[in-house]
């Protein structure tokens, strides 16, 4: 269709970023009344092209690209590639149509005034683009950085205007990102961005520097956001004309944007005027079918057929087609044939010595660096110690579960012999003096074992948790394991590493793994643990069922030691900073933790709706490690933004002053979805303080409705951005109005909650150290068995 000598507009989408495209194009029309514009559709169908609100509609097919290339193109390419690869081609389709200028936008823009003076100038320079900054980066550690910029590109490709002088650069870009749009950094390779930093050496751009355009999260430090006195939006000091959205997601709206990282330097609780752009924004997207459209499943993952394309199977693909490896030999047309692509993938034509390989198995050791590193020549000396990697190891089988190829049936991995027991004493092993809840177990554990009268010692090592290791560990600590038996107070993921650097291979005596763990399910990719110890021993009953459904190993309880103090605490209120005239409750967790779990939010939430900011109640949310996890931060400082009486603690406390605040406060609330012990809650109750909680998992092995203000709850998925827990396991989902009545319960019913406390003080006094250590004496001796007479006896 020929569309003459205008100017014409366009962004490239998947189906599930129709929302944004319609906001862009109702934003673009807004200010641009002659002008034309066009969505590029990348998993579009026929019937796509009747889509409302987003212009005339295009799919991959209208561009004049072969269909070898646009399959070549759609194999190699994940959805943000392909999108980007498509973006010279679209161009140059516009200006075959008679356009003066042809100018892309990045789906995920809002335009808040004209640019015609920049098609202008693209009409007459043939490219115009706009750099990420115009100012240097400031070197403040936090993101992105120069170095982040370099590995992207200097222009933000999100935007670029062209005219017809511009056509032959486009051509030599569209050839380039035909195969070489991939996101990898160590070959200099970004989408379609770096190839653009070629521009000024064979091209003579524009660049254009002004702020008004393409403000985003990369460089809103430098052109702040604000709505001037005539309700007209701000970039600095002058008028706005675009914001790009790029990463936000109305799902998250207290994060600007999710490429920024864990220390962001442009935070939506600092600037009050930018996120109130942020909110307008998503309301516009959920208007526009943003909350439906985003579930459409992209088309291009998966073949006819059912074979997903996987980044390994995209890789392997492409560099078959690079010949970059003789070993892959041409592949066949995936969308064509997709059987004759499977065959290909499966075909065990790689031969070494006695041993055969598939380019799929080839290609698991090419898309690992630890694989590289453990069998350096695959297919020559190292073949042997591959294949029996390949056809024994448990992660080995899970790319072909990623991909719906079948695994092997003879693939079934090994299990390490059961040591015999022998005697000696204990090598505890744990993080002494790191300040997580794992690190006090480990300190706990071996108070209980001090009283047993056996032989031990605290090993201690460092390596694993991000948290601070400045905890006083009151005892002598070893480097290394001085006894034959072990206790390795880590998690099951860390336990294999650790045996390795201790070098524990081949113990004579027990080694046991005191391990934690959250969720009811626990997770296959841990099970490789189970090789490294000859037992585990857990903390609460809700442990040992979900460790014990996944191993015939013992799996024992051994509570955890508690102290309960005799004196009351030395430091006051006023010296820990928290109100002394109101009604203190206090949440206490570590961001490193998972915030969904421990839930905070829901927390905030129950305060909110239980007291009104006057009621003289106040509510301490104090945690650690918020500037390893800034954009979980910003959640939370945003879902208490508004209310002086909540207030945030964002530091590390010595033990002494975390346990007298524990001890001053009128209550402890944890609203958490699992737990796997919860000694905050044990803290809380020993120190005569009254504790909410959700009655569910660890904390329910010291807690009853006697005990604790208990929350109900249903169970419901995990759910995304929880990791490491797996998305479709269970956790539970606290009452908040029910949680809401617990609080408001502490203020007026001191009577009853008297009686809590004193029932939870006597079920404290179960758990001394003493009482452990009796339980743990016969844990820690030896089983013998007299020959002669076949008694067992310790």
């Amino acid at each position: 269709m020929l569309i003459t000598r205008a100017h014409q507009s366009c962004t490239i989408v998947a189906r599930n970023y129709t929302a944004q495209a319609r906001v862009l194009a109702r934003s673009f029309a807004a200010h641009h009344d002659a002008a034309i514009f066009t969505t590029l559709i990348i998993d579009g169908r026929d019937e796509d092209r009747n889509l409302k609100g987003v212009g005339r509609v295009l799919l991959p097919s209208d561009l004049g690209i072969d269909i070898a290339t646009i399959h070549r193109m759609q194999t190699i390419y994940d959805v943000m590639e392909f999108a980007t690869a498509l973006k010279p081609a679209l161009l140059m389709h516009l200006l075959r149509s008679g356009a003066r200028s042809a100018t892309y936008f990045d789906p995920d823009i809002r335009l808040y005034g004209n640019v015609q003076d920049v098609f202008d100038e693209a009409e007459t320079s043939g490219i115009v683009l706009t750099p990420h900054t115009v100012e240097p980066l400031p070197r403040d550690g936090r993101h992105l950085n120069e170095a982040v910029i370099m590995h992207a590109g200097i222009y933000n490709l999100g935007f670029i205007s062209t005219g017809p002088d511009g056509y032959p650069f486009l051509a030599w870009w569209h050839d380039r990102l035909t195969i070489d749009a991939v996101v990898d950094l160590t070959n200099a390779l970004f989408t379609d961005q770096r190839w653009v930093d070629w521009a000024p050496a064979i091209s003579s751009p524009t660049v254009l520097n002004d702020k008004s355009l393409n403000a985003a999260y990369w460089n809103v430090h430098e052109r702040p956001i604000s709505v001037g006195k005539d309700g007209e939006w701000r970039a600095g000091p002058r008028p706005l004309r675009f914001f790009h959205f790029s990463g936000y997601d109305p799902a998250t709206p207290w994060i600007l944007s999710k490429h920024q990282g864990h220390n962001p330097r442009n935070l939506l609780s600092e600037a009050p005027g930018l996120r109130r752009l942020c909110d307008d924004y998503a309301v516009e997207l959920v208007e526009s079918g943003h909350v439906e459209m985003r579930k459409q499943p992209y088309r291009h993952n998966q073949l006819p057929g059912g074979l997903r394309l996987t980044p390994l199977v995209r890789r392997l693909y492409r560099d078959a087609l690079l010949g970059s490896d003789t070993n892959l030999g041409t592949p066949p047309d995936p969308w064509l044939d997709p059987e004759a692509f499977r065959e290909w993938l499966l075909q065990p034509n790689l031969r070494a010595g006695p041993f055969s390989f598939t380019r799929f198995e080839y290609a698991m050791w090419r898309s690992r660096q630890d694989l590289g590193i453990a069998f350096p020549d695959p297919l020559g000396t190292d073949s042997s110690h591959f294949r029996n990697w390949l056809d024994k190891a448990p992660d080995a089988q899970e790319p072909y579960h990623l991909t719906g190829l079948p695994v092997p049936s003879d693939r079934k991995p090994t299990k390490r012999a059961r040591n015999q027991y022998a005697q000696s004493g204990w090598s505890i092993v744990g993080y002494a003096k790191a300040e997580l809840g794992v690190g006090e177990a480990g300190r706990r554990l071996s108070r209980a074992v001090s009283h047993t009268g056996v032989p031990w010692e605290m090993v201690g090592v460092s390596i694993g948790p991000l948290s601070r290791q400045e905890h006083t560990f009151r005892g002598v600590l070893a480097n290394e394991a001085g006894y034959e038996n072990s206790i390795l107070c880590v998690n099951a993921d860390q336990t294999p590493r650790l045996t390795s650097m201790l070098n524990l291979g081949s113990p004579r005596g027990r080694r046991v793994g005191y391990w934690f763990w959250e969720l009811e399910r626990f997770p296959e990719r841990f099970h490789n643990a189970f090789d490294h110890v000859d037992e585990v021993w857990v903390a609460s009953e809700f442990n040992r069922a979900a460790i014990a459904a996944a191993t015939d190993k013992p799996v024992t309880v051994v509570p955890l030691p508690v102290h309960v103090p005799t004196h009351p605490a030395r430091l006051t209120r006023r010296q820990l900073g928290i109100p002394e005239d109101r009604t203190v409750f206090l949440a206490n967790f570590d961001y490193l933790s998972v915030m969904a779990r421990k839930n905070p939010l829901g927390t905030i939430e129950a305060y909110r709706r239980a007291f009104e900011p006057h009621d003289g109640a106040c509510l301490v949310l104090k945690s650690i490690n918020g500037h390893l996890r800034s954009l979980d931060r910003e959640q939370v400082r945003m879902a208490a933004a508004g209310r002086d009486d909540i207030i945030l603690k964002e530091e590390y406390l010595s033990n002494t002053q975390m346990l007298a605040m524990t001890e001053l406060v009128d209550a402890v609330v944890s609203l958490h979805r699992s737990e796997g012990y919860g000694l905050n809650l044990v803290d809380a109750m020993s120190r005569r303080t009254p504790v909410i909680a959700t009655a569910y998992s660890g904390n329910m092995a010291f807690m009853d409705e006697a005990t604790a203000l208990l929350v109900p709850y249903e169970m419901v998925e995990v759910g995304k951005d929880a990791a490491p827990y797996d998305s479709t396991a269970l956790w539970a989902e606290p009452d908040i109005n029910a949680a809401a009545s617990a609080l408001r319960r502490i203020v007026d019913d001191t009577g009853g909650i008297d009686t809590i406390v004193k029932a939870a003080l006597a079920r404290m006094h179960e758990f001394s150290a003493a009482q452990v250590g009796s339980t743990l004496q016969e844990h820690l001796l030896p089983t013998m068995t007299n020959n002669q007479t076949g008694v067992t006896y310790r």
